[in-house]
């Protein structure tokens, strides 16, 4: 397996796993729109931020740590945007008057 294909299967299980994580909660998401936005910028925050931890860690010259930032930190990370997204479009989809 290729460093691009594991990146992709990584990003591909983060969104499987936030669309079990909203369907197990029972579609449970922030009540306001405020708080939705407000995660949103905490996904964006830990997005800008997950590198530089990842850097600071030393994962360029151990695998080892590689693969722990890669599991304790990207995947979570894209999880938790993959799950702000989808109240993002539901929020969306509950302001347009779309769908149920």
């Amino acid at each position: 397996m290729t460093t691009y294909e594991f990146v992709l299967v990584v990003v591909a299980s983060s969104a499987v796993l936030a669309v079990w994580l909203h369907i197990r909660r029972d579609g449970k998401m922030p009540e306001t729109t405020r708080r939705i936005l407000l995660h949103a910028g905490a996904a964006f925050a830990t997005t800008a931020l997950v590198p530089m931890i990842m850097r600071r860690a030393g994962t360029d010259h151990s695998a080892t740590a590689a693969m722990t930032a890669m599991f304790a930190l990207v995947l979570p990370m894209f999880v938790y945007n993959f799950l702000t997204w989808i109240w993002l479009l539901s929020m969306m989809r509950g302001k347009l008057g779309l769908g149920r």
